[in-house]
């Protein structure tokens, strides 16, 4: 690689180099940094970020924004915890819970978008007021703790020495790598998220795909519910107020265009075109009626 391609590719990943500048940097100043503890304590601090991360980049594909996604973690660990310590609810019933009632929340956000066309800032915005106003309810105010060890194992504990909450995030990672770069549906949203038109003139579905998209964010915003609740033992009323805007953030930092169709895996809509294999003339028909 010559000089002009290694600055060119400095250019193209300069997120990357500077993180690892700032990683080698840390390790010299502190050596501690490179210590497996220090680094374990790391990853598990960030897998809650990154599982919130991905639901936010689910919502930003299509151009739009998911502003709910703390609400509906909240809410989902607000009411699985609530039954778990007082109603007997079975733990794994109650993380399961969780991720069912944020399933609901987030086809509840697609179906106003997608079929009442209601703006997603706005939706998504009013809906986690409502949901904030929820767990303040549900909790009254107060902490809901005492959880089963069972229930905080994946948060808290580990396996041969190694965290399992982190283990959790590079499942999700891997999951919709997989499914954003290999699936008919991955690129359906990367189409619908770089022109909703052509991509109904294409034949994607593209209400189906909207609201699938919010639904699948608002299980992960469940999930990530269930693993702050296990990894901090307590639901709060402020309950993961400081991943809102870190997650926008994290998802835009990692390649995700805020006008949508635009991630990671493609650089611009021709390559979704290509991936979705749409006809020329279908491509050409649809370019013209814009």
């Amino acid at each position: 690689m010559n000089r002009k391609k290694l600055g060119s590719f400095c250019i193209d990943n300069i997120v990357w180099v500077l993180l690892v500048v700032s990683i080698i940097a840390m390790g010299i100043i502190k050596p501690v940094f490179f210590t497996p503890k220090i680094l374990a304590n790391i990853f598990t601090q960030t897998t809650v970020l990154g599982i919130f991360t991905v639901a936010m980049a689910m919502a930003i594909l299509l151009g739009d924004i998911n502003l709910s996604i703390i609400g509906t973690a909240a809410f989902s660990a607000a009411i699985a915890t609530s039954l778990m310590c007082y109603q007997g609810l079975h733990w794994i019933l109650a993380a399961i819970l969780c991720m069912v009632i944020g399933f609901l929340v987030g086809l509840l956000n697609g179906f106003i978008i997608a079929k009442i066309k209601a703006v997603a800032l706005i939706e998504t915005l009013a809906m986690n007021m409502v949901l904030s106003g929820a767990v303040l309810a549900i909790t009254q105010g107060k902490t809901t703790s005492n959880y089963p060890d069972a229930y905080k194992f994946i948060g808290q504990g580990s396996v041969a020495g190694l965290p399992v909450l982190p283990i959790v995030l590079f499942i999700v990672y891997i999951l919709f790598y997989i499914v954003w770069k290999k699936t008919v549906y991955g690129r359906s949203l990367f189409a619908v998220g770089g022109n909703p038109n052509s991509a109904y003139a294409a034949g994607i579905n593209v209400d189906r795909i909207k609201m699938t998209s919010f639904a699948v964010g608002g299980l992960l915003s469940g999930l990530a519910g269930y693993l702050l609740s296990s990894y901090m033992g307590a639901v709060t009323t402020s309950f993961g107020d400081a991943y809102e805007m870190q997650s926008i953030a994290a998802a835009v930092i990692g390649g995700v265009s805020l006008s949508g169709g635009r991630g990671c895996q493609t650089a611009n809509y021709n390559r979704v075109q290509q991936q979705i294999k749409i006809p020329s003339d279908t491509y050409q028909t649809a370019r013209s009626c814009l």
